[in-house]
């Protein structure tokens, strides 16, 4: 075998080995937003679960994360903050998980961008990136409580069934099927007697009132 290849496999072996030495396994989700879509102005919590794969302790460091057009993934439109990770330890084939927070400007208008995480780790001072997320995400316009438009399709409604009933009940009535009210007639009661003490016939009273009278007539 000609020497310079046997170099070249040599040099790609021991790079190969580094790279399996640093390796390690990242799965990401948002618990808070599972269908990927966000609002602006809002914080959002990342999740990354993290494994060790390689065969060499690292620790993890940093993360960062940025807004990319959905047609062109190198056309950065927004930069998140880094956030340092407390440089936690990993031990070769150990586990652990990280919160990464973005926040996302109030500026952000409602589309879909390509959002990529980055996560940066450390094994003898030496600083590694990993792409550890790379997909299409939606940032939405809030809800509002009020809908103009469904209030005015509510009313709308309203009104055609006001008027539906109003024609169909005139329609009722011209068939026969609802009959009108009439109005009930005013019994009149026969006045009093005109003298109060006819009332009190057939009690102390008139007996009191029919002596009292003839006293005064005497």
């Amino acid at each position: 075998m000609d020497r310079s290849v046997a170099m070249a496999l040599l040099c790609l072996s021991l790079v190969g080995s580094a790279l399996a030495a640093q390796s390690i396994e990242v799965k990401s989700w948002f618990p808070e937003n599972p269908t990927n879509e966000f609002l602006p102005g809002k914080e959002v919590k990342a999740v990354l679960g993290l494994h060790n794969a390689g065969s060499s302790a690292l620790n993890v460091s940093y993360g960062a994360g940025l807004l990319a057009s959905p047609y062109d993934a190198n056309q950065v439109l927004l930069n998140f903050t880094t956030q340092y990770l407390n440089n936690i330890p990993l031990a070769p084939q150990q586990e652990a998980s990280v919160d990464y927070t973005l926040h996302f400007p109030t500026q952000v208008p409602p589309h879909e961008f390509l959002l990529k995480l980055v996560l940066y780790t450390t094994v003898d001072e030496q600083l590694e990136g990993h792409l550890v997320y790379n997909q299409t995400i939606f940032v939405i316009e809030p809800a509002l409580w009020i809908d103009l438009q469904l209030i005015g399709l509510y009313l709308i409604g309203l009104a055609v069934l006001a008027l539906a009933g109003y024609f169909g009940l005139g329609w009722a009535k011209s068939k026969g099927y609802v009959k009108k009210t009439r109005k009930s007639k005013l019994t009149k009661t026969a006045p009093g007697p005109a003298d109060k003490s006819d009332y009190l016939k057939g009690t102390h009273g008139h007996e009191f009132l029919r002596k009292r009278s003839g006293k005064l007539s005497d």
